[in-house]
């Protein structure tokens, strides 16, 4: 295709953890990565990549707002059969979502395919070492994706329950030479707010208010 029809291009990212240790005969080993997302961006594919001690993978979107959301779950990963997950339908990644990755290595005799279960495993080409890498496609997403999403999560959200001020709180002061004693009773009934204040021998009503959700 001539260059002037693109109209976008696919950036390749990755969240890689190269720093890991694995104890030998540990049989459940955990290795993170995350990646920051510097502008909007939409998501097309992910591929997680270990080797022959991968045993999960799991690919989580933490959203600016402090929301997370699973992307893709691989409980059982298997070296021999890695695939690129395709999404059915692009997903947005506002500016500063972190995609976090989580992948367990079996360093165990359990591992059938683990070459060898007494070594302390560390990064390599090799596949008798070890890997921890989350690849995903984006592409750049336009100012009507970036307000789809937000007015979407806007949708999502529980309506906030007003809070209930019922309850009845008494107190003493001095007041005259005499001690007074002060009841205030308090009424949630709907949205209808009863007031009731009563001191010095005498009740007085405050006007009903209602409660603004």
């Amino acid at each position: 295709a001539p260059v002037s029809s693109v109209k976008k291009l696919v950036e390749g990212q990755l969240a890689v953890n190269a720093g890991f240790r694995i104890p030998p005969g540990d049989a459940d080993h955990k290795v993170i990565a995350r990646k920051r997302i510097r502008s909007d961006v939409l998501l097309l594919n992910l591929t997680p990549h270990m080797h022959l001690r991968g045993k999960s993978f799991r690919f989580e979107a933490e959203y600016p707002d402090g929301d997370r959301e699973v992307l893709l779950d691989v409980p059982r990963y298997d070296f021999n059969w890695q695939l690129t997950y395709e999404l059915a339908k692009p997903l947005l990644l506002p500016k500063d979502t972190v995609v976090h990755c989580t992948a367990r290595v079996d360093n165990s005799e359990d591992n059938p395919a683990n070459p060898d279960p007494t070594k302390t495993v560390r990064w390599g080409d090799q596949s008798w070492e070890e890997m921890m890498i989350g690849f995903f496609d984006v592409v750049s997403a336009d100012k009507s994706d970036v307000d789809e999403f937000w007015a979407s999560r806007e949708e999502r959200k529980p309506a906030t329950a007003a809070v209930d001020p019922s309850g009845i709180w008494r107190w003493e002061h001095e007041e005259e030479g005499k001690t007074v004693k002060n009841t205030l009773t308090i009424k949630y009934e709907g949205d209808v707010v009863t007031v009731t204040y009563q001191g010095d021998d005498e009740t007085y009503a405050i006007e009903k208010a209602r409660i603004a959700g």
